[in-house]
């Protein structure tokens, strides 16, 4: 994945500015809340856009760097994310279907049935409903 990372001049640059305007507005609620952490994250802030203007090549390692994180965050979460909908939703709701004996799919074989297939009406035969099937 960091090899196929697009290191051209006008990414590394976009990338600079909106590091920049973040820090700068992270700075910015800081300041509203009176802290003092602000000054600093201004000041990186204002590097990170003087280098994304004067010099992008000089971000490339920041930016695999902040990528390669990105890249690891993006697994995790994924997997987390997963993890959480099927155990939080997709579990509980076959527990309810199993505790209400609900068959969705009409999987239960039935004794004695000569057949599985469902009887189907045949709603409009016309050479129109072919053409169209979805």
């Amino acid at each position: 994945m960091l090899k196929e990372l697009d290191l051209s001049q006008d990414n590394l640059r976009k990338f600079g500015r909106t590091m920049a305007f973040c820090l700068l507005a992270i700075g910015l609620v800081l300041l509203l809340r009176r802290k003092s952490l602000f000054m600093v994250l201004w000041a990186i802030g204002l590097i990170f856009f003087i280098l994304a203007q004067a010099r992008a090549v000089s971000l490339r390692p920041i930016y695999k760097i902040w990528m390669g994180l990105a890249f690891c965050l993006g697994w995790v979460n994924t997997r987390i994310i997963l993890l959480l909908v099927y155990y939080l939703v997709v579990t509980p709701i076959g527990l309810i279907l199993r505790l209400f004996r609900k068959d969705l799919l009409n999987l239960k074989p039935e004794k004695g049935a000569q057949t599985y297939w469902l009887k189907r009406e045949l709603k409009n035969s016309a050479k129109e409903s072919y053409e169209r099937i979805f």
